[in-house]
């Protein structure tokens, strides 16, 4: 092979690398004015000598990514058997040998947040989500992180863009778990306008799990959607019957929405089911006392709706005089006369001539001696039968 030949070949490797390819043919030109078959001599070298470079770069490409598979799956044994830290270190040895690969990056991420090394997990979720920002298991991480920094608008931005994102199928399961935890999320946080929408969302995708729908159904009532709750609790009552918890829920949906009568006819089945519940117990005793001072309960004769409005002037009377008691705000002279009147109509034992009408006074006095309580002790939040009853009175 002579030494213009050589020149050529030493050329062309030295310049291919930059895409000079005019470099290339100004060196073949003389050659091929020597002949072809010297000409065809040096392409054929070229060819064989692309062949062996492109084989050998393959290979060694080939063998890193063997290298990195076998750390991962190595990572990932260990991580099963709960070995985190040794997992980490074979994450990092997949990923420093195949950098921006996105499933070694979160397996990465997620065996330091295993660790509680939040910062070095979110380094690494940063920047798989600044290559793809839908990614659904990274962006559920995130929110997770910002979660237990208590990093509350972060965590449902985060939830959010997991909710919506791109998750390996099936997906329906990821989702429904994300948006699960964002509502926990919520009623920590307190949001409850925020939490009452996602609810709203979250039930129309509820799967036929029973605990996840007591779950959602709790979740109503702390947003103050009882009437939501009481018709998840009804549904799993319709699919079994024997459900005590679910009656005890239905009743406490009935309760807030001062149904009481259907709130006791859920807790008296719930007693029934489950003697032994706490819970139950007490507000199915509430229930019975409510029902027995509501002057407002179908079916009363005239004389006991009578006898319960003069009861609810004296429990209405009994939760004022404290608050006009020396040391406390003076009351307006309203109200003043109202005390009066309500003393004077509990001294006489006479029956009125007219009993509707003397019904309908005394609790419009009782009406309003409460709301003049709720304005001069506002801090005082009674929770017994009188001070329910009094309230809905009022309402």
């Amino acid at each position: 092979m002579n030494r213009r030949y050589l020149q050529a070949i030493s050329h062309l490797f030295g310049r291919t690398a930059d895409g000079r390819s005019s470099e290339i043919i100004r060196h073949l030109n003389p050659l091929a004015r020597t002949g072809p078959r010297i000409f065809v001599q040096v392409l054929l070298g070229m060819a064989i000598l692309f062949s062996i470079a492109g084989f050998l770069t393959r290979s060694y490409r080939a063998e890193r990514r063997n290298r990195a598979l076998y750390h991962f799956q190595v990572g990932r044994t260990l991580a099963e058997q709960g070995r985190e830290p040794e997992a980490i270190e074979h994450y990092r040895a997949a990923l420093s040998l195949a950098r921006g690969n996105s499933e070694y990056q979160l397996a990465l991420a997620l065996a330091l947040l295993g660790e509680g090394r939040l910062g070095e997990a979110e380094k690494y979720l940063n920047e798989l989500l600044h290559n793809d920002p839908t990614n659904g298991i990274a962006n559920s991480t995130m929110a997770r992180i910002a979660s237990q920094r208590e990093d509350f608008n972060n965590a449902e931005m985060y939830y959010h863009r997991a909710i919506y994102g791109f998750w390996p199928t099936p997906s329906e399961h990821d989702r429904l778990q994300a948006r699960l935890e964002l509502v926990d999320l919520l009623a920590r946080a307190g949001a409850k306008q925020r939490l009452l929408a996602e609810l709203i969302l979250l039930q129309n995708e509820l799967p036929e799990d029973t605990g996840i729908k007591k779950r959602v159904a709790r979740l109503f009532l702390s947003a103050d959607g009882p009437s939501r709750a009481a018709g998840i609790f009804r549904e799993l009552l319709r699919e079994n019957r024997q459900d005590a918890e679910a009656y005890v829920g239905l009743g406490e949906a009935e309760f807030v929405q001062r149904n009481y009568s259907s709130a006791q006819t859920a807790l008296r089945n719930a007693t029934r089911l489950n003697p032994n519940d706490p819970v139950a117990s007490r507000m199915f005793g509430l229930a019975n006392e409510i029902l027995a001072l509501d002057p407002t309960v179908r079916g009363l004769s005239v004389t006991e709706r009578h006898r319960r409005s003069r009861e609810m002037v004296r429990l209405a009377l009994g939760k004022i005089e404290p608050c006009i008691s020396v040391g406390q705000q003076l009351p307006s002279p309203a109200v003043q006369q109202a005390v009066e009147t309500a003393r004077d109509l509990l001294s006489r034992t006479t029956r009125p001539r007219r009993i509707e009408e003397a019904t309908e006074s005394n609790l419009s006095l009782a009406e309003q001696l409460w709301q003049a309580r709720q304005d001069l002790c506002p801090s005082n939040a009674d929770q017994d039968a009188a001070a329910l009853v009094l309230a809905k009175l009022a309402q």
